[in-house]
């Protein structure tokens, strides 16, 4: 019912009863939520349907990001913010693995910040950064191992789908883009110029 309900919703996003029946179902039935041993708060994302990608109408979309029905079928345990600068040192500090942006600052052309040196003051609880995608599978199969459960990153898909968390504007947070850095973990103007990233902005 939920899953009809949100299909219904991104057809018409308006529909005011549609919005109320969702909101009783999902009153009795909240949704799951796991900690893990280091910490990692998972929410449950069920499965259900939506537009993935950008309408043809969407300022600044990408030529390859054409709009899309997805249907998502199994229910999948998410985690509800970033990995943290400590989640990530306990990972690092029990298999000794060195980061793809550490291996690069040992080149003859030297990337200087890592997670452990961004640039910028950070302490264990702020996101850990400058993660690669292997870095990131590094740390899910060592933290499957120590659960026993199977961590993966998302599909893209999936994130979508939760970033989107029902809503059918570009973003989850509304339109305009300069609104994320009230919602989101994202690089601004500000960040460029801290860390001396010229053209970023």
């Amino acid at each position: 019912a939920l899953s009809a309900l949100e299909h219904l919703l991104h057809l018409v996003p308006d529909h005011a009863e549609a919005r109320q029946l969702r909101d009783k179902i999902e009153a009795y039935s909240p949704r799951q939520t796991v900690v893990d041993k280091l910490g990692i708060k998972l929410v449950e994302l069920r499965p259900g349907r939506f537009l993935m990608g950008s309408p043809l109408d969407e300022t600044g979309r990408d030529a390859t990001e054409y709009q899309h029905p997805v249907r998502l079928t199994k229910t999948v345990f998410m985690a509800s913010q970033e990995v943290t600068r400590g989640q990530f040192a306990n990972f690092v500090k029990a298999t000794a693995y060195v980061t793809d942006a550490e291996r690069e600052s040992q080149t003859p052309q030297p990337t200087t910040r890592s997670w452990k040196q961004p640039g910028f003051d950070q302490d264990d609880s702020h996101p850990a950064v400058f993660v690669s995608w292997n870095d990131a599978t590094a740390f899910c199969q060592w933290i499957s191992k120590q659960e026993g459960k199977d961590y993966r990153l998302p599909t893209e898909a999936e994130f979508e789908y939760a970033c989107r968390a029902g809503t059918v504007t570009a973003y989850g947070w509304g339109e305009a883009p300069e609104q994320g850095v009230k919602w989101a973990n994202v690089g601004d103007a500000a960040a460029a110029q801290l860390l001396k990233i010229p053209g970023l902005f």
